[in-house]
């Protein structure tokens, strides 16, 4: 994604977004050139997709069209390692090639405009997620090795708060009207007993720390990120098994079945419609009708990844992602088109920051993100142990300011 504004393109309003081709294990198998040209038509904004038909051009032995997709992926804001740029520069590209190759230089430079907003103490195992409470300002963080929630009240240090079977507790989101902070609990690969952990989401008083609702997941389910609607509605994706839930009074039912989306991440509600915009991780955004479940794709009008897309919050009139998922990682602003049905421009907000390991995630109020800067998804083995090469260490919060996209 370039670190220049892109200038929104002029398109006429579609009435609604291009399908979505269902995903899921097998499609992530595709190998063949044929295979994945079609595919790279049906999710043209997947940076893996395009790497995924980069390596099958390479193997098929068809450097011009390995050169054109290396390029393409350039202009969209990827970084090749320093290994695979001198391989592409073996293929002998064309001097107008070799230009937007070499933009790579730009694009890896840092972006660095966030500060440092608290330290979670190295014992607090594999922070995934923060909640600052925009009326106290008090700093929720998950654990999903701990399986557990800390709070710091003010300037003082963490406190942990007692959940009764809690889970790996990952994604927050809060209900301002009823004033309650959903938390996802789950089991990821590195819980540790994983058959004593709640599978659902838990609501708490974040003033108190007192349990007040609690729904299950569909057996098996494991909801992560979550995002509340303006009425209340509670929406939750569950990254294994591709489904998207939605809070009823019995417990979450199934908005989108498995086998739509291949890993659902973020999520945003959209306001004044019944519509919610997903990260699958692999594919891109999706944009579903809250009403039905109908899957369709939110586009983008000028050259983007929309794929690798963690964390995702809504800002304005745009979308604020942690594109942890690719080089480079960055901090993304997206600015959506008028009737929210596709992306008319990208901007990088910060970009591979120096102190970052990687950025996970977080929260958003205001004009100011709140995100865990120093994720360690790689310091703890299956069921949680940590790694004895590479034992934990603090993990740092920190706040970015974001201006409003017009």
């Amino acid at each position: 994604m370039l670190a220049l504004a892109l200038a929104p393109v002029a398109v006429p309003v579609r009435a609604e977004a291009p399908a979505w081709t269902p995903v899921d294990a097998a499609t992530g198998r595709l190998s063949s050139v044929a295979e994945l040209e079609a595919l790279a038509t049906q999710f043209p904004d997947s940076g893996s997709v395009r790497l995924r038909l980069l390596n099958a051009y390479l193997e098929a032995e068809q450097p011009t069209e390995a050169l054109r997709e290396a390029v393409e992926l350039v202009w969209r804001g990827h970084v090749f390692s320093a290994r695979a740029q001198e391989m592409l520069m073996s293929l002998e590209p064309t001097e107008l090639q070799r230009g937007t190759l070499d933009l790579q230089v730009v694009l890896a430079t840092p972006l660095e405009r966030s500060r440092v907003l608290a330290t979670v103490p190295a014992d607090v195992h594999l922070v995934e997620s923060v909640w600052r409470d925009p009326r106290s300002g008090d700093l929720f963080v998950t654990s999903v090795v701990s399986r557990s929630l800390h709070v710091r009240r003010g300037e003082g240090g963490w406190q942990r708060i007692p959940i009764d079977g809690a889970g790996s507790l990952s994604g927050m989101a809060f209900d301002a009207a009823a004033g309650l902070l959903w938390i996802s609990s789950g089991v990821f690969d590195q819980t540790p007993n994983p058959a004593t952990a709640f599978r659902g989401v838990i609501a708490i008083d974040p003033a108190t720390g007192e349990e007040k609702r609690r729904l299950a997941a569909p057996e098996g389910g494991s909801p992560s990120d979550l995002a509340v609607a303006a009425d209340g509605t509670l929406y939750a994706s569950d990254p294994f098994s591709g489904a998207i839930y939605v809070g009823r009074t019995s417990g979450l039912g199934i908005l989108v079945a498995p086998g739509q989306l291949r890993s659902p991440q973020g999520i945003v509600a959209l306001p004044g419609s019944s519509r919610i915009v997903v990260s699958d991780y692999a594919y891109g955004l999706a944009l579903i009708d809250a009403g039905t479940g109908a899957v369709r794709r939110l586009a983008t009008e000028t050259p983007l990844r929309l794929d690798g897309i963690d964390g995702l919050w809504l800002h304005g009139d745009a979308l604020v992602g942690v594109h942890n998922g690719s080089r480079p990682m960055a901090i993304v602003e997206l600015l959506l088109s008028p009737d929210h049905t596709r992306v008319v421009a990208g901007f990088n907000r910060e970009r591979a920051h120096s102190e970052w390991t990687e950025p996970v995630g977080g929260s958003l109020f205001a004009d100011e993100l709140v995100y865990v800067a120093t994720g360690q998804w790689d310091r703890f083995t299956d069921g949680g142990a940590p790694s004895a090469e590479r034992p934990p260490v603090p993990t740092e919060i920190r706040v970015l300011e974001l201006p409003l996209v017009e």
